[in-house]
């Protein structure tokens, strides 16, 4: 009989006897931090396993160890039987592993094509199988960050003649992309491919995966099987309890929580004028209040990003109209007052080789703050960056460390950290919480909704409806680069707006 839950001590694997993939006692430290202790995992031919644990449990090393990029300090890994040589991601290629990260690996200057012929992947095999909003000859670079991942499932799909590994793959993706993804992994297992599919929402493991594990500071801690097509009694509270131990919260990453209560205009207006697109646009602000810009993925919400974090805006009117600024003065407004999170961490929010306490200070050094009579003071880059990481409890606490080797849920406290201290007056965050496990997405919102209290007007884009209901006090849609009139979250009618981030509104 198949292992369950509290029956898992020692046992990573079902019981079927057509085994494909087994981790055997795999050990690897990054300085002091257990990313993955005595780890042994096997998944048979077919088999969906979904990994889950909160953000630093050790998910994506272990993929990293699996797929050949990260040397283990014992253990071995082995494909139908056969020890693969560790640290060599080409040999495990050749034994058919397709692996998906979380953060997109593809050439930002390379076509959909071009990135797929890179792989010796058959274009003419792969493209039934993209589901496009873009030509094969647009340029990575050119794609929003869910098309990019898409890109990259595609890519480890094909790639996968025998394992794919798939590290947060619907992170970035809103609600109507995300079953079309799951209908995927579902196919690829039945044609034989073993499956291993890292997340952090619940829904999607218990509506996938044949059998769910869970990962606590490096340990495999905890498992629970599907049998007979369902899952046993009381699965999503064992599991939650797993990843982090009693205090959880819910599978939406916060605490059930009504949406807040519309507010009244707490400080100055700032209207946003440019162009999305070939159309011209005001987007209008409000100072202390939270406006979620929801949509599916590819409807130019990077475009909006951009008009908003003044990269193409044309004019800001700020304090109750009093102050049009345009040109220079736009500009220094923008670079004195604007602070941005942007939806991909590792690409666009830093350099994955820069040292972590350079990337904190990153917005001190752009303001002048760190420097005395026009020279930088290293004294007080360290005093700075230390005071930060302490404040904003982020770990590893070592200024020192790649701010790439960070899991997400730090590498966004880092985000969070320089854009938030000091306050601006605007704040723009794209995709808050993607890839983060339910403790980091709480966090996140706190400190969103803590800026927006403190006078900040908080701008966030979200593919999930929900999420945007729960935490805004105004939302909008986009779609086809149009942004609808933003209407308080408290009254608004989810069915309405569900309808209109499928098909649009009259205007």
């Amino acid at each position: 009989m198949c292992h369950t839950a509290h029956e898992w001590v020692g046992v990573w694997r079902t019981c079927g006897d057509a085994m494909v993939l087994q981790v055997d006692n795999v050990d690897r430290r990054f300085g002091a931090n257990v990313a993955c202790s005595a780890v042994s995992l096997s998944v048979d031919a077919g088999e969906i396993v979904a990994l889950l644990g909160e953000n630093g449990a050790g998910k994506s090393t272990l993929l990293s160890i699996i797929a050949g990029f990260v040397v283990p300090e014992r253990g071995t890994v082995s494909v139908d039987g056969v020890p693969l040589p560790a640290g060599d991601p080409a040999a495990a290629l050749r034994a058919g592993i397709g692996t998906a990260f979380q953060h997109v690996s593809l050439a930002p200057e390379l076509t959909v094509r071009e990135s797929l012929e890179l792989a010796r992947i058959d274009v003419s095999q792969a493209a039934p199988h993209l589901r496009p909003t873009r030509s094969l000859d647009v340029r990575v670079a050119d794609l929003s960050v869910p098309e990019r991942q898409q890109v990259e499932f595609l890519k480890a799909r094909m790639l996968a003649r025998r394992v794919l590994l798939l590290d947060e793959p619907t992170s970035p993706l809103g609600e109507a992309d995300v079953e079309p993804l799951l209908r995927d992994i579902r196919t690829v297992a039945a044609s034989g491919t073993a499956c291993v599919f890292v997340t952090h929402r619940l829904q999607e493991a218990m509506a996938v995966a044949d059998r769910i594990v869970v990962m606590r500071r490096g340990h495999m801690v905890d498992q629970l099987v599907r049998e007979d097509g369902d899952w046993p009694s009381g699965t999503r509270e064992a599991l939650l309890a797993a990843m982090f131990g009693d205090a959880f919260v819910t599978d939406h990453g916060a605490k059930d929580q009504a949406p807040p209560a519309a507010r009244e205009t707490v400080g100055d207006t700032i209207v946003i004028s440019g162009n999305v697109g070939t159309a011209p646009l005001d987007i209008s602000l409000e100072a202390g209040r939270v406006l979620a810009i929801a949509g599916i993925a590819g409807n130019g919400q990077g475009d909006i990003v951009d008009l908003l974090s003044g990269a193409t805006a044309t004019r800001i009117v700020v304090e109750h109209g009093t102050r049009t600024l345009e040109d220079a003065a736009l500009h220094q407004w923008v670079e004195r007052n604007v602070a941005l999170v942007p939806e991909d961490r590792f690409r666009e929010g830093g350099a994955v080789s820069m040292p972590l306490g350079e990337t904190l200070v990153a917005r001190d050094l752009a303001g002048g703050r760190l420097s005395r009579w026009g020279l930088v003071s290293r004294r007080r880059i360290r005093a700075r960056a230390g005071e930060m990481i302490r404040g904003w409890e982020i770990q590893p606490a070592d200024p020192t460390v790649p701010f790439g080797s960070l899991s997400g849920g730090n590498a966004q406290r880092v985000l969070l950290a320089r854009a938030l201290d000091p306050l601006p007056r605007l704040l723009v965050a794209a995709g808050p919480t993607n890839g983060l496990d339910h403790t980091s997405v709480e966090m996140v919102r706190r400190y969103l909704r803590a800026a927006a209290d403190a006078g900040t007007a908080v701008v966030t884009i979200e593919y999930e409806l929900d999420e945007a209901l729960r935490h805004a006090d105004l939302v909008s849609i986009v779609h086809g680069r149009r942004l609808s009139p933003p209407e308080a979250a408290a009254r608004a009618d989810r069915q309405r707006l569900q309808a209109m981030m499928v098909g649009g509104w009259s205007a």
